[in-house]
C-alpha cells in the first residue's frame, strides 16, 4: 500500500514525551516526577523517534529494583527488561527477569497466579516473560546481533524466533 499523506503528518508531529528532572514522569502532572515501570514500555515495546536514551535509562533505574525482592510478577517487569536490553544493559535485564517474587511467584506450571480467588493464571506475565526472552534472543531492528540482550558470556540457543520491531 501506498503511504496514507495525512497519517505521515500526524506522525511527523506527534509530541515528544516529557522528560523532567532527568526522567520519563509517570504523568503530566506538574507536580509528579515519580516514574513508573510503564513509562519503560514507550522503549522497550513501543521504540519510537523521539526517546531520549539517557532520560529512559535514569527512569529504568529510578523504577528497577533488580537488587531487592520484588512484590510480584506483572508484565511490566518483563517490559522493563525489554528497555534493559535495548539500553545494552544485559545484566539488568536478566536481574529483573530472575528476580525474587514474594506475592505470586511462577508455578511448577510456568503461570503466575495474580488473584487465587479469583483467576486460575495471569496470562500477561507469562506472555510478557515470554516476549523479553524472545526479543533477549532474537534481537531488534538496529541490533541483530545474535542474543544482544543476554550477556556475552552466556551460551544462547534459539530457534524460529525473528527481531521485534
Amino acid at each position: 500500500m501506498t503511504p496514507d499523506i495525512q497519517w505521515q503528518n500526524v506522525i511527523d508531529h506527534l509530541a515528544k514525551p516529557t522528560i523532567r528532572n532527568g526522567i520519563y514522569p509517570a504523568m503530566e502532572l506538574p507536580v509528579e516526577d515519580s516514574p513508573s515501570g510503564m513509562t519503560t514500555f514507550m522503549f522497550g515495546v513501543l521504540p519510537g523517534r523521539g526517546i531520549d536514551k539517557e532520560a529512559m535509562r535514569n527512569t529504568l533505574h529510578r523504577v528497577a529494583h533488580t537488587d531487592a525482592a520484588q512484590n510480584s510478577v506483572t508484565w511490566g517487569t518483563a517490559m522493563m527488561a525489554m528497555t534493559a536490553a535495548r539500553l545494552n544493559e544485559p545484566e539488568t535485564a536478566i536481574q529483573l527477569l530472575v528476580g525474587k517474587y514474594d506475592q505470586n511467584p511462577f508455578r511448577p506450571s510456568g503461570y503466575t497466579i495474580r488473584r487465587p480467588d479469583q483467576t486460575p493464571m495471569y496470562m500477561p506475565a507469562n506472555g510478557g516473560w515470554l516476549s523479553a526472552v524472545a526479543m533477549m534472543a532474537a534481537g531488534w531492528d538496529g541490533n541483530i546481533a545474535h542474543a544482544p540482550g543476554f550477556p556475552t558470556t552466556w551460551k544462547v540457543r534459539y530457534e524460529g524466533l525473528q527481531p521485534m520491531p
